[in-house]
């Protein structure tokens, strides 16, 4: 909300977390916030720098101009995310 409210038009803020995370063991947190908990299938790339790849945002601009700040940790965050989508798709 805050950003909605104090942001700038036409500017993109990244609200994501600070701290990196591979593609491995995000898989891993969003199959274990499951009940029915998915099976993680791995694909090798042959490209080197893909397969140490990290996700780290940038998310400087929105913590300077916004006072953004991790509230949440990303294990909660994925349970949320999960759980609204099956209330939304259980109301459509």
């Amino acid at each position: 909300m805050n950003i909605l409210a104090r942001g700038t038009v036409g500017l993109s803020y990244n609200v994501g977390s600070p701290n990196g995370i591979t593609l491995v063991k995000l898989a891993d947190i969003v199959a274990e916030s499951f009940l029915a908990k998915p099976k993680v299938l791995l694909g090798v790339s042959s490209d080197r720098q893909l397969r140490r790849s990290k996700f780290v945002p940038d998310v400087g601009l929105a913590q300077n101009t916004l006072g953004l700040k991790l509230t949440v940790d990303l294990e909660t965050a994925v349970k949320r995310t999960i759980l609204w989508h099956q209330f939304d798709n259980k109301n459509k």
